[in-house]
């Protein structure tokens, strides 16, 4: 909430442009959806495809409603004022068309009315009907009419929906096959050349992913998937320098993502900074992201697999990492994904992983008590992180309760068969 207010504050303008167009569609006939190309459904559904009770349709028979009552009756009026204040208190937040549909009892309770009312004023004075009528379309224009710019619909969405479950699944090959059908429809949409771009980093084909990641970066340079992408290629050829170019672009654009400021994290960490000149830019990463749990989790691994730095930092910072929650549902676009990274029992594995982080740091540090009190602690939240099995058993057999061990090991041996680490411990135990 302080990051909204601190943008408002700085940028007045664009907060009021933002606010009133989230008004007009609020009202509008166009249905605006956050992650589904809806005229692609509503085709293929014919009540839908005809859609006789419009937003558009009921905004019109409301304004008729009141225009009928001359805004003197008091069970229109309150309806009326419900609508306002729903719209002016949710146009200050995300919008989407489904937001807006607590309110259609209320648009068909007052387009009800109008019909009736209209049917009698039609026998008494039709010249007035007319002419109520006539400014009750005249509003509705205002609802059919784009006044502001609507956001662009894809024709290709179904492709690239498709691809990007494929890539959830990790079917990289028929996700590329969608991916470039999308692409086919419209070369120019937003993230088609970054898809199949992605889609060639995680097949190793790095010269064909950098031309669709440049397309990208060159159609829609306002956008910051584009430059990530870059930056995670130049990171990968250990192109540092270049990595690090790229990744401050996309922060700049768009700096409380969190794939990347965790790059970024990666990025500094290879560039050889000492641990004063760290220090600040591990804070600011922190605040960035407001203490999510994946990038903590980054950064104290970063930290203790860099032998110049203190573990106490990375422990530190692992324990803030505990007592994380994940985002409240409403202002998180990571809970429209396929899998969301921030799903309860997704966060969990991560404060798994973190107790796992914690039980490696005092296993190398000597302290084996708390080694297997947070070893176990992992196993518990999440019992397939095989390598917080081997800091178990690693911890009893360094305080010679070689028995408890041999129990853990026999266990994770049972579910890990082939877990390189864990069978030549076994081998060590046996000899």
């Amino acid at each position: 909430m302080s990051k909204a207010f601190s943008w408002i504050k700085d940028n007045p303008s664009l907060f009021i442009q933002l606010y009133f167009k989230k008004l007009y569609y609020s009202i509008s006939d166009k249905e605006i959806s956050n992650n589904r190309y809806l005229n692609q459904f509503f085709h293929k559904i014919d009540l839908l495809r005809y859609n006789y009770l419009s937003f558009g349709i009921l905004f019109s028979f409301t304004i008729l409603s009141l225009l009928i009552t001359r805004f003197k009756n008091k069970q229109a009026l309150f309806l009326a004022s419900v609508i306002v204040i729903y719209i002016l208190m949710s146009s200050l937040f995300f919008f989407s068309s489904r937001f807006r549909l607590p309110l259609l009892p209320y648009y068909i309770i007052l387009s009800a009315n109008a019909l009736v009312a209209v049917r009698f004023l039609m026998l008494e004075n039709r010249k007035t009907a007319f002419t109520l009528i006539g400014l009750a379309l005249g509003f509705g224009l205002f609802s059919f009419y784009p006044i502001v710019s609507v956001p662009k619909v894809s024709a290709s969405h179904l492709y690239s929906a498709k691809g990007i479950y494929y890539t959830s699944i990790d079917d990289q090959t028929r996700a590329l096959a969608f991916f470039r059908k999308a692409n086919e429809l419209e070369q120019d949409y937003p993230e088609n050349n970054l898809n199949i771009g992605a889609v060639f980093i995680k097949l190793g084909e790095i010269d064909s992913a950098r031309y669709y990641i440049n397309r990208e970066k060159e159609l829609h340079p306002l956008q910051s998937k584009g430059f990530t992408n870059s930056a995670t290629i130049y990171y990968n050829l250990e192109m540092y320098d270049s990595a690090l170019v790229d990744i401050n672009k996309s922060l700049e654009l768009e700096p409380y993502q969190i794939t990347a400021n965790q790059l970024y994290a990666r990025i500094i960490f290879k560039q050889g900074y000492s641990f004063f000149d760290l220090q600040p830019k591990i804070i600011e990463l922190r605040k960035r992201t407001n203490d999510n749990i994946y990038l903590l989790n980054e950064i104290a691994s970063l930290i203790y697999n860099d032998t110049t730095i203190n573990n106490s930092l990375a422990i530190s910072i692992l324990n803030d990492a505990l007592k994380t929650t994940p985002p409240p549902i409403e202002t998180d676009d990571a809970s429209f994904a396929h899998r969301s990274p921030n799903e309860l029992s997704v966060w969990n594995k991560q404060k798994a992983k973190s107790y796992y982080h914690l039980g490696y740091i005092y296993g190398v540090s000597g302290k084996f008590n708390d080694a297997i009190l947070n070893s176990r602690k992992a196993i518990e939240i999440d019992s397939t992180l095989s390598d917080a099995y081997l800091n178990l058993i690693s911890g009893y057999l360094s305080i010679n309760q070689v028995q408890e061990g041999k129990k853990v090991l026999e266990t994770a041996i049972r579910k890990f068969p082939k877990h390189k680490n864990l069978l030549q411990l076994q081998k060590i135990i046996q000899q």
